[in-house]
């Protein structure tokens, strides 16, 4: 699959610790999400993106929740996040979606 705006944006946004920068870089990735899954929705073939987008969706919950302590997030389940984990040791998206 050849790699969409999105994941590049995504890709990117993977290594950023300053929070100002990453909670940007968290809407650009979202409202390119947002688009790319609007275009996919009438390709029939899009389902393996589609997939990724929704696998990227989940982990951009976790920064946002974990990593930038987004308020109103807790409802979502934690089953990938460790409770015990160290500032230092924060839970990051899987960068090969």
């Amino acid at each position: 699959m050849e790699h969409s705006r999105w994941q590049q944006q995504y890709e990117a946004l993977l290594p950023e610790v300053d929070p100002q920068k990453l909670t940007a870089l968290v809407e650009e990735v979202e409202t390119a999400m947002f688009f790319r899954f609007q275009e996919l929705t009438t390709n029939p073939d899009g389902h393996v993106e589609r997939h990724a987008l929704a696998e990227a969706a989940n982990s951009l919950l976790v920064v946002k929740r974990e990593i930038l302590g987004f308020p109103g997030l807790e409802f979502i389940d934690q089953k990938e996040v460790q409770a015990d984990s160290e500032p230092d040791q924060r839970v990051r998206p899987n960068p090969d979606l």
